[in-house]
C-alpha cells in the first residue's frame, strides 16, 4: 500500500456522535478514555478508517498530539508501520 500522506487529529474523546462508529455501543461512557487510549486497538482502528478515506479519494491528514510521556513520534511510526504491512 501506497501511504502517500495520511493525517489523523482528534482533540478530545468524549463525542456523543462517536458511539457506534468508535466507541461500541455497549461500551460505558465512563470507558470511552480507556478505549480511545489503548495504542495498538487504537491505532488499528484509525488505520482502518484511513484505508476507507483513501479508498473513497479523500485526502486523509493524520495528526498526533504528545501526552505527558511524549509518545506522539512512538504512536505515528506505529500507525506507519500498521498501514503499510496489514
Amino acid at each position: 500500500m501506497h501511504l502517500g500522506r495520511k493525517y489523523i487529529g482528534v482533540s478530545g474523546y468524549d463525542y456523543p456522535g462517536w458511539r457506534g462508529p468508535f466507541y461500541p455501543r455497549d461500551l460505558p461512557r465512563r470507558r470511552w478514555l480507556e478505549h480511545a487510549s489503548s495504542p495498538e486497538e487504537e491505532l488499528r482502528r484509525w488505520a482502518a478508517r484511513v484505508r476507507g478515506w483513501t479508498a473513497e479519494g479523500r485526502d486523509v491528514y493524520v495528526y498526533f498530539d504528545n501526552d505527558r510521556h511524549a509518545y506522539a513520534p512512538h504512536d505515528a511510526l506505529a500507525l506507519a508501520r500498521i498501514l503499510t504491512k496489514d
